[in-house]
């Protein structure tokens, strides 16, 4: 299985670009429809900045598929990521507001409790809390979406009710 941040910053070997990729596969299937499909279609009253009230079908799809190729890819016989980064990616053009609200959160706890799978899910419960703040259709998905990023970080949690979970800069 690859790594994640916290992997990488634990073995002091630079991932970044990996983790650059990861992000990038949750926007580029919206960016892909949105430049070369007729397929992304707002409503006729919706403002540029109204991104997450309007986002059609074919949208929805591909960022759903981005996430979940991402999670259980086949190549990898269904063992892939645990999906921060690339909800991030999917955030970023789809619900703005709640990428930056992910961001902040995800490197505020990194900082501050070096624990990286806390900063993860709280960044991904972030994102349906940000998207009922803003009144988003795209709340049930974002919280399916944080479901799912809790649910492949099952093994960090129980680790951490047992104390064992390892910070970000320690020896594991």
């Amino acid at each position: 299985m690859k790594g994640d941040w916290a992997d990488a910053l634990r073995a002091d070997q630079p991932q970044a670009v990996d983790q650059v990729f990861d992000t990038m596969r949750g926007s580029v299937p919206f960016l892909r429809r949105r430049i070369f499909s007729r397929c992304f279609q707002r409503t006729s009253n919706a403002k540029p900045s109204s991104i997450g009230r309007s986002a059609s079908s074919c949208t929805i799809a591909a960022v759903i598929g981005a996430l979940i190729g991402h999670l259980y890819p086949v190549w990898l016989k269904f063992r892939g990521g645990k999906g921060v980064a690339t909800l991030l990616g999917i955030l970023i053009p789809l619900l703005p507001i709640a990428a930056l609200v992910y961001a902040i959160v995800w490197v505020l706890l990194l900082l501050t409790i070096r624990i990286s799978s806390v900063a993860g899910m709280t960044a991904a419960l972030s994102a349906p809390l940000t998207a009922v703040v803003v009144h988003s259709v795209l709340l049930p998905m974002l919280l399916g979406f944080a479901v799912l990023v809790l649910w492949k970080h099952r093994e960090n949690i129980l680790r951490l009710t047992k104390g064992a979970e390892p910070r970000i800069g320690s020896k594991t």
